[in-house]
């Protein structure tokens, strides 16, 4: 019995490293997009009393963890 085994030329691993690349540098762009986009809320909660986030179950030093929850896991 015969096995074949194929290696991808160099080429298409330079290839391959251009789009992990690529893709890594697109989702960056969209966090950042997100991320100027809910600054106002980071301001608002900022100003907001320590009474008033333990009201909201957010403490002072969690708030940009909060605000940010969804896309990052910290």
């Amino acid at each position: 019995m015969a096995y074949v085994t194929h290696t991808a030329p160099f080429g298409s691993s330079i290839i391959a490293g251009f789009g992990k690349v690529t893709n890594a540098l697109g989702r960056a762009f969209v966090f950042a997009m997100n991320s100027r986009d809910r600054t106002h809320i980071v301001r608002l909660l900022q100003a907001r009393s320590d009474a008033e986030l333990a009201r909201m179950g957010i403490e002072r030093d969690r708030i940009v963890h909060h605000v940010y929850r969804d896309l990052i896991n910290i």
